[in-house]
């Protein structure tokens, strides 16, 4: 689960590279996407969708240690795609030596599922 979700946010985010740096205008950017302006917004910078990664990870128990699997898939989007930020959403925190790891080398902002 995790890893098609780094799939899929991986395309996102490669395409809008793409866009960012085949197209420096907003107007074109605006032509390029065949989008009104309206739907835009107020665009701040050059570009459309915001440099940030998410990753999602659930554990029905919260006894779930990390894989290597699960570790590269988070150090590659950081090392790789260098995001302006990497959002962990969690019910529960990993365990094992391969978290442990990725704290020492990524930062992470944790989100936390709130208790209600």
């Amino acid at each position: 689960m995790l890893i098609m979700v780094v799939l899929i946010i991986g395309i996102v985010i490669n395409y809008d590279g793409w866009l960012s740096r085949s197209v420096h205008n907003k107007s074109a950017v605006v032509r390029r996407l065949d989008l009104p302006v309206c739907h835009l917004g107020n665009v701040t910078s050059d570009y459309v969708v915001p440099n940030t990664v998410h990753f999602i990870w659930f554990d029905d128990k919260g006894d779930k240690k990390m894989t290597f699997i699960n570790y590269i898939s988070i150090v590659s989007a950081h090392r790789i795609q260098k995001p302006d930020n990497i959002l962990f959403h969690c019910n529960h925190l990993p365990n094992g030596q391969w978290w442990e790891r990725l704290c020492k080398e990524v930062r992470l902002l944790l989100f936390p599922k709130s208790k209600d």
